[in-house]
Order: C-alpha cells, then structure tokens, then sequence
C-alpha cells in the first residue's frame, strides 16, 4: 500500500472543530519530580503538588506527556473529557472517561524503528513504515474505542511516520555522525500531496509536518519558487480552511521569528483574505509586533550603507568591505560551533559554483575567536573544496567586535545581501538552502 493512499484515506474523514467543553486532568503522586506537558511542548510544566488538577483549554483532541519516576507514558484528552492519573512507584495509571484510548495508545507505540537490516529511508524502509501504518491503523479500526480517537490516533501514526521522513533526513545531516543517503525518488510522493484534513491540528508536530513538507516541495519542483508569492503557493496545497488560516498565522509567526520583516510586509495582504475570523486577532498581533520590530532594524534597513570592516583570510591576507564594491555581494556570517550554520555551508558553496561568473561575490565571515575556535576555522578552511568560490574570511574579535551591535546580528547564520555600492540590499536574507535566496540574487544581477 502506498503512502499517499494512506493520507488520503485519512483524510477523507476530516470534520471541524469541536465546541469547546470543560476538560479535566487529576494528577496524584508520591513522586519528588513529576511533569506534564503537551506532546509539542520543547519546556517542562512541573506538577508542584501531589493532588493537582488542570483544567485544559481545548476544542480539538489533543495529546500529552506525563512522566514521572522511571515511567513516561501518552496521553490522549478529548474535549470535555476527565482524565485521572496517578504515578507512583509501580509506575503509570491513566483512568477516566479515555481510560481504554489511553491504554491503546501506549499499549500500541510507534516510533518508526526497523529492523538492523533495512537501511534507513531506503526505499525499504519506506515499504516497512507504511506497512507498519497499516497495521496499526487495522488495529485501530478493529479495537471498538472511540470513533474520534480512531480517527486521531490513526493520523497520529501517519504523522509521525511522515514527520520522520520529511524532517529525519535533515536532523541526521545536522547533528549526525553520517549523512543520510536519499533515492532519486524519495521525495516522489510530495508530488501531489494536499493538507485537507483539519484534524491534522490536533497532532504535535503539524506545522513541522506541513511547513517541512511544503518547504521539500518548493526545493524539488513540486511547487514554484516565487518570492513575490511563496505564501499564497503554501496556501494552495491547503484545502481545508482553518488549517490554511492556523498553518499562515504559525508561518508568519515564524517568519517575524527568523527576522524576515521585509516578508511579512511583502505577504500579509496577500494572504489576509485566508484567515479565518477566529485568527484575526493573531494576525493583527503580528502585524504590532513587526511594525516595532521594522523600527528597531533602521539601522540596517535597505538602503543603508554597511559600516565599514575587514577580515583576513586563512593566510592572514586583509580584506575591507569597501573592496567588494562594483558587485552584487553576499555574506554569511558564521562560527564553526554552530551546527546550524555548518549545515548551510554545502548549499552556499552550490549556490556560489551555480552563480559562478556572474557579477556577485560570496563571503562567508567567521566570527570564531580564540584558539580553539580559530583553530577549528583553519581546519573548516582547508577542508574547502579546492574550486571553492567562496571567499572565508575571520572577522577579528569575532563576537565581540563592534561590528555585530552596528548589524544587529545576536544569532547565527545571518545572511545579508549588499549592493554594488555597499548599501544594504536585504539584512536578513534566506538561508541557502532556500531556493528563494538564489531567485532573489539572480532577481538582483
């Protein structure tokens, strides 16, 4: 069975929100630590007291960490639902109006394992998670639980299969020992994937899901690049209306948090007539908050000139800003410690071979200090390829040069485009994994 079949099914059971309904968890313990949270949190929300009850504030099904001692265990609420929970020294109890559903889900885990011998996202690996899906979903479907937590729950393995497979290949680049080796075909099933199923909301990870899954097929073709228009493209791929208002307030959102004002500027008329009158408040939220945030960037809007600095080279060869004038010129400002920025580091090498001979310069600007960190720069720098068309450079001081206050740079990477005369083109400009970045600066030449 396929998986995009799979989706589909799934999503052919779609419904709307619930009314929202008074929904309780009891939590006893003799346990010093004890901790709840919903499954998306990245925080820890501490049960202070050994006789606590929450009230939640939902209107869809939702999912919950409870974990405690040695034991950790899901678990799944539904509105207007009471949920007792007890955790002790034998472990977890979940009892209440769920009692069955709860026992279900942790009865009946999955965490997309397999077997030593199938590579993983191999095409094999694919075969074996969806079948793994499948299994699941028929259990499901035989148990005789609750037709809404059937229908959940069923989604709740399909995302975490698909978060695995749009998301896992670039954690294991990012922080893994090994690069992930990926068919041609991997990313075939993007091709005609939709999101029109609004229970979707009620998964963890369903922004990861859908922005990752969008953003693949912006990268592989599947949709246009269009810096002009990439929120409405998103949108289209969206058919159920609250989840494209939920998904385009949570992108905004994301966007302000990246920096990315002049985009949200560009976009947000664009796509104000998709959001629902409940998100309206969100929206006008994030419009105060990049109205102040557009303020507090002046000093690097577009059209100021960069402060003047420079930096050496490997072989200690100094370079001025001013020096680059006459060409379109992008920087990248960077340290070795940062995995984040090394993981961009192959795509700006590609984005500069694919620009080669056109009128713009690369820079990549380390702000490495130190021994260590200097030391770790020069290997980086030797490591280059040898047709490299990037140009590295240590700013001195690093992180502590006066420089970085005068760009407002406080994280990394930081991309920023310069123009022909040294005026700030973009302060905050794509990374280069993002195929925006290389339409903006062809856009440019």
């Amino acid at each position: 069975m396929k998986f995009q079949l799979i989706l589909l099914s799934i999503a052919l059971t779609a419904c709307g929100s619930q009314e929202m309904k008074t929904t309780t968890v009891t939590i006893k313990s003799n346990q010093p630590k004890v901790y709840f949270q919903p499954e998306n949190s990245l925080g820890y929300n501490q049960i202070e007291t050994a006789d606590t009850t929450l009230t939640l504030d939902i209107d869809i099904p939702a999912y919950y960490s409870i974990m405690g001692g040695n034991a950790q265990k899901t678990v799944y609420v539904a509105p207007g639902s009471t949920t007792n929970i007890e955790v002790n020294d034998s472990g977890i109890t979940i009892t209440g109006d769920l009692s069955a559903e709860n026992e279900f889900a942790n009865a009946n885990r999955y965490l997309c394992r397999t077997p030593d011998s199938i590579e993983i996202y191999s095409p094999k690996w694919v075969d074996y998670q969806t079948a793994e899906v499948a299994r699941l979903s028929q259990m499901l479907e035989e148990s005789g639980l609750d037709r809404d937590f059937i229908d959940t729950h069923k989604l709740y393995y399909l995302q975490t299969f698909l978060n695995q497979r749009l998301n896992g290949p670039r954690l294991d680049n990012l922080f893994g020992s090994s690069k992930s080796s990926l068919s041609e075909n991997y990313y075939d099933f993007l091709d005609s994937l939709r999101f029109n199923n609004p229970k979707l909301l009620s998964q963890p990870k369903w922004f990861e899901i859908v922005n990752g899954a969008l953003s693949q097929m912006e990268s592989h073709a599947f949709i246009p690049v269009d810096n002009e228009n990439y929120m409405s493209i998103y949108a289209d791929r969206i058919d159920d209306g609250n989840l494209k208002s939920k998904y385009l307030i949570r992108l905004l959102d994301l966007v302000l948090k990246s920096g990315y004002t002049n985009d949200f500027t560009n976009q947000v008329e664009k796509i104000r007539p998709m959001i629902i009158p409940a998100d309206t408040a969100a929206l006008s939220a994030l419009v105060d908050s990049c109205a102040k945030l557009r303020e507090l960037e002046t000093p690097v809007a577009r059209g100021k000139q960069i402060p003047e600095f420079t930096a050496n080279t490997l072989s200690g060869k100094e370079y001025s800003i001013s020096d680059f004038k006459g060409k379109l010129t992008v920087i990248d400002f960077w340290y070795t410690g940062c995995i984040p920025c090394k993981a961009e580091v192959p795509y700006f090498e590609k984005l500069a071979k694919e620009l080669d001979g056109k009128d713009v310069q690369f820079i990549s600007v380390s702000l490495d200090t130190g021994d260590e960190l200097i030391a770790e720069w020069k290997k980086v720098m030797k490591a280059k390829p040898a047709d490299s068309r990037v140009l590295g450079l240590n700013l001195p001081d690093g992180f502590n040069s006066d420089l970085l206050p005068k760009l407002q740079i406080n994280k990394v990477p930081r991309i920023m485009l310069i123009d022909k005369e040294g005026k700030i083109i973009d302060s905050y400009a794509k990374r280069p994994s993002d195929p925006k970045l290389k339409q903006q600066i062809e856009a440019l030449l």
